[in-house]
C-alpha cells in the first residue's frame, strides 16, 4: 500500500531546557524583524490603562502574527534539526 502523502521527518528530541532557548532564540529574531508593528503597538498603549485593550486591539493583533510567523513548532523544529 502507497501513501501519496510523503513521510514527515521524526522529530528531533532535545532537552526541555534546549528548546526553551531555541525558542527564547527565535523570539529574540521575531522581535526584531516585526519591531515596526510592535512599536505601533507600544505606542497605542502608552498612556492607556484598560481601554488599551479595545483600543489598541489591531495593532496588538498585527504584532502577534508577525511573531507568530517565526516562532512556531515548524521553525522550533527546523532550529532542532541544526
Amino acid at each position: 500500500m502507497s501513501s501519496s502523502r510523503e513521510a514527515e521527518p521524526a522529530p528531533v528530541e532535545v532537552s526541555r531546557a534546549a528548546e526553551d532557548k531555541l525558542t527564547y532564540k527565535l523570539g529574540l529574531a521575531a522581535e526584531v524583524k516585526c519591531a515596526d508593528l510592535i512599536q505601533a503597538y507600544n505606542a497605542c498603549a502608552e498612556g492607556r490603562t484598560i481601554s488599551a485593550a479595545w483600543a489598541c486591539r489591531g495593532a496588538y493583533a498585527a504584532s502577534q502574527a508577525c511573531i507568530a510567523e517565526y516562532v512556531n513548532k515548524v521553525n522550533i523544529e527546523a532550529m532542532k534539526v541544526r
